[in-house]
C-alpha cells in the first residue's frame, strides 16, 4: 500500500517538473487585433476598464401604478426611478394604469420566481436607455410593428453604421457611448391580437424583421447582443403549435391555484388570433410561461407582460449562483439550455423555451455566435478571441466556487434553408390589411450559431483564483485553458486539448485526448487516462479597455440636438443617403414606401416620440405616494429618506 502511494506521489512530482512557462498577462497596451475578426479600425481602447457595480433589479411597464398590491404580494412596495420632471412630460405623462393590476402582476411573477422581497426590486417607471442603471432590466410593455415600409425596394442600406432607425428600442449600448456589459435587457414581444374583418394574417411584424436587412450583419450582431426577446407559452389553452417541456411545466409557477399542469403547452396566439412570431429576432428569443395567479381576480392571467419578469427572475437567479458571471453570459445560459424540438433557431420560438433546471447546471454549449457578441462590451476582446487562430472562448471567471454539472457541446447542430413565407398584418388599426412577407430561415449573421458554418472553434477560458468543477462531458473542439485558479474535471475530454498555464492547476479525474503544461501543473486521479506533454506557449495578453466599436450617423442627445460630421438637420437627409449608401433590392410582395414616410406615418429617422425627453436629474421616490391625495403624499414625501446624489446612496440593499 506504502509503496503504491509512494509511486503515485513521484509519478506526480515527475510530470510537474518543466521548464516552459506562460501565463495570463495584463496589459495597457495595445493589443493585437485578431485576424479572424474585424478590422482594426475598428477596435478602440475606453480610458477605464468596465468594472460591474451595484446590480439592479427593475420591472417596468411604463407606469408608476400599482393597484391591489396588498392584496396580491404585500405591504412591502417597490420604490420608483423617475425623472424630475416626469408629471411635466406632455407626450408620454407616465401615469397609472387605473383598475388595473398590470404593474403589480408583472412585478409579483418576478418575486414568485425569484424569491426575493419587494426592497430587492425597482419600479423604472421610464423607458429611457440614457438614464439606465445596471443591472437586469424587465419590460413588460410592447407594441407590434407596423413599419412595413422599410420592407420595400425604397428602403435604404446602412452597412455598418447605426442611425435612429436602430433606437427606440431600449438598448443602452446603441444610444450612448456606454460600451460596458452593465445591463441585460429581457424586452416582451407583443400579445397577440384578436383577428379582425375575418383577417388572414398569421404572424404580427417584429421590429428585427424590418430592420435586420438594413443592415450589416456586425450590426445585427450588436442589436441583438444586450436583449432578450421573450413569447409566453400558455399552459391552460389550446393554440396553433403544441409544445412539450416538463421543466417549464414543473418549475415555472409557484401559484397555490394551479397545481395540476398537462404536459402539453401553446403559443400566445389562440386559433382565432394573429400573434408575434420571432422571425429575423430569432437569435435572441426564448419562451417561458406566461401565466401568473391573481388573488384579486380569483384566475390565471395570461401574457408576454408575466413570460418576460418570469426570465429575468431566471436570470436574477442565474446571476446569483455563478457570481463572477456577466449579463451577457447568463444570456447564453438561458439561451443554449433552452428546450428546442430541434437543434436550430426558430422562426417562432427562437432558442426555445426556457430551461431553468438546466441552466442551473451551467453551460450545455459553448455558442461561438453567442460568445462572439462579447466583443461588443468593454474588456472582452482579448479573453474570448485567440491572437493567431481561430479559436473562441467562454471566459470563466468565478467570484467563488463553481460547479457545473452538463455536458458542454458546442454549437446548433441543424442548420435551416431556403425561405418562409408569412402572411403578415401591417395595419396598426386593422389587421386584416396584409401582406405576403418571405424570410431566409438562415441569415449570414447567424453563421457562428451553427456549427456546420461557424468561423469560430469555440473552447473554454478558465480565469481567476475560485475553483471551477465540471462534471460533465466536455464535447466542444477548441482548447480548454486553465489560465489561473484550478479546474476539476471529472468527465471525458475527447477532443479538447487542455492547457495548464503558469500558475494554474489541473485537477483531472476524467480521460482527455492531451494536456499540455505550460508552466502549470496537474494532479492526476489514478484513474485518469491522458497524454501528457510540456510545452512552450505565448502568454495570454488581455487589454481590459478593448472593445470593437460601430460608427454611429447620427441620433438624438440628452440636450435634444443631432450629433454629426455630416449635416445638421433633417433636410439634407434624403441627398446624403443618395450619396452615400445604397438601396435596398427585397423579395417583398408590398407597395413601395410613401414619400417622405419611414415608419409609415412618422418622419423619416425620427424613432423617437418621447425618450429624449426624459432628462435632467433621476431619483428614486416611494411608490406608495403616488396613490395618495396629493397634499398628503408630498408631506410623506418630504419626511421620507430621499437620496440627494442619485441611486448609489439608495437606503435599502441588495
Amino acid at each position: 500500500m506504502k509503496k503504491t502511494r509512494f509511486s503515485i506521489i513521484l509519478a506526480s512530482i515527475i510530470l510537474n517538473i518543466n521548464i516552459f512557462g506562460a501565463k495570463l498577462v495584463y496589459t495597457d497596451k495595445k493589443t493585437k487585433v485578431s485576424d479572424y475578426d474585424v478590422k482594426e479600425n475598428l477596435v478602440k481602447y475606453q480610458k477605464n476598464e468596465y468594472r460591474k457595480g451595484k446590480i439592479y433589479y427593475a420591472i417596468t411597464d411604463n407606469t408608476t401604478g400599482y393597484d391591489n398590491w396588498k392584496k396580491e404580494v404585500g405591504d412591502e412596495m417597490p420604490r420608483t426611478y423617475l425623472p424630475e420632471n416626469w408629471e411635466k412630460i406632455a407626450k408620454h405623462s407616465l401615469k397609472d394604469q387605473e383598475g388595473e393590476d398590470h404593474t403589480t402582476l408583472a412585478t409579483k411573477t418576478f418575486l414568485e420566481t425569484t424569491g426575493f422581497d419587494a426592497g430587492q426590486v425597482i419600479n423604472y417607471g421610464a423607458e429611457n436607455e440614457w438614464n439606465m442603471l445596471e443591472g437586469i432590466f424587465s419590460y413588460s410593455t410592447s407594441t407590434p410593428y407596423y413599419s412595413q415600409y422599410l420592407l420595400t425596394d425604397n428602403a435604404w442600406y446602412f452597412g455598418n453604421v447605426i442611425n435612429e432607425t436602430l433606437l427606440n428600442n431600449y438598448m443602452p449600448r446603441l444610444a450612448t457611448a456606454n460600451t460596458d456589459d452593465r445591463n441585460l435587457l429581457i424586452i416582451a414581444f407583443p400579445n397577440a391580437e384578436e383577428k379582425k374583418n375575418n383577417s388572414d394574417a398569421e404572424v404580427l411584424l417584429n421590429d428585427a424583421t424590418a430592420k435586420f436587412p438594413l443592415y450589416s450583419d456586425e450590426i445585427a450582431k450588436l442589436f441583438r447582443s444586450q436583449r432578450i426577446m421573450v413569447d409566453a407559452a400558455n399552459c391552460f389553452n389550446y393554440g396553433k403549435k403544441d409544445v412539450t417541456n416538463f421543466v417549464l411545466l414543473n418549475e415555472s409557477y409557484r401559484g397555490k391555484k394551479i397545481s395540476d399542469f398537462s404536459n402539453k403547452c401553446t403559443m400566445s396566439q389562440k386559433n382565432d388570433e394573429v400573434g408575434a412570431d420571432a422571425l429575423y429576432a430569432r437569435g435572441n428569443t426564448i419562451v417561458a410561461l406566461g401565466n401568473i395567479y391573481s388573488k384579486v381576480n380569483d384566475s390565471s392571467e395570461f401574457g408576454t407582460s408575466f413570460a418576460t419578469p418570469r426570465t429575468a427572475g431566471y436570470a436574477a437567479i442565474i446571476l446569483n449562483k455563478f457570481k463572477g458571471l456577466t449579463y451577457h453570459q447568463v444570456k447564453e445560459i438561458l439561451l443554449t439550455t433552452a428546450y428546442r424540438e430541434r437543434d436550430r433557431l426558430d422562426n417562432q420560438m427562437g432558442w426555445g423555451i426556457v430551461n431553468i433546471r438546466k441552466a442551473l447546471n451551467g453551460p450545455t454549449n459553448l455558442n461561438a455566435g453567442l460568445i462572439e457578441e462579447n466583443k461588443f462590451y468593454t474588456g472582452m476582446y482579448d479573453k474570448i478571441f485567440n491572437k493567431k487562430s481561430n479559436d473562441i472562448y467562454f471566459w470563466a471567471e468565478p467570484e467563488t466556487d463553481w460547479i457545473w454539472t452538463n455536458d458542454i457541446d458546442s454549437g446548433l447542430s441543424d442548420k435551416p434553408s431556403g425561405t418562409s413565407t408569412y402572411i403578415m398584418a401591417l395595419d396598426k388599426d386593422d389587421n386584416s390589411i396584409t401582406g405576403k412577407v418571405t424570410i431566409q430561415n438562415y441569415l449570414s449573421s447567424e453563421e457562428n450559431f451553427y456549427k456546420e458554418t461557424s468561423k469560430y472553434v469555440p473552447g473554454l477560458r478558465k480565469a481567476g483564483k475560485h475553483k471551477l468543477t465540471i462534471t460533465g462531458d466536455l464535447l466542444y473542439g477548441g482548447e480548454t485553458q486553465v489560465l489561473e485558479g484550478t479546474l476539476k474535471l471529472t468527465g471525458n475530454i475527447p477532443d479538447s486539448t487542455i492547457v495548464v498555464y503558469e500558475g494554474a492547476t489541473l485537477e483531472l479525474c476524467g480521460n482527455a485526448n492531451k494536456v499540455v503544461l505550460a508552466g502549470g501543473k496537474i494532479e492526476a486521479c489514478p484513474s485518469a487516462k491522458y497524454t501528457l506533454v510540456n510545452e512552450d506557449r505565448e502568454d495570454i495578453e488581455v487589454n481590459k479597455t478593448k472593445v470593437i466599436d460601430i460608427p454611429k450617423l447620427f441620433y438624438f442627445t440628452q440636450s435634444d440636438k443631432i450629433e454629426t460630421k455630416n449635416f445638421k438637420n433633417y433636410d439634407k437627409y434624403n441627398k446624403f443617403l443618395n450619396q452615400h449608401y445604397n438601396h435596398i433590392t427585397g423579395v417583398w410582395n408590398l407597395e413601395k414606401m410613401p414619400e417622405n414616410e419611414f415608419f409609415g406615418t412618422k418622419n423619416q429617422v425620427y424613432a423617437h416620440d418621447y425618450s429624449y425627453k426624459l432628462t435632467g436629474k433621476w431619483d428614486f421616490i416611494d411608490t406608495y405616494e403616488r396613490h395618495l391625495p396629493t397634499t398628503i403624499g408630498r408631506i410623506l414625501f418630504l419626511l421620507s429618506f430621499q437620496p440627494k446624489s442619485g441611486y448609489s446612496n439608495l437606503p435599502f440593499g441588495w
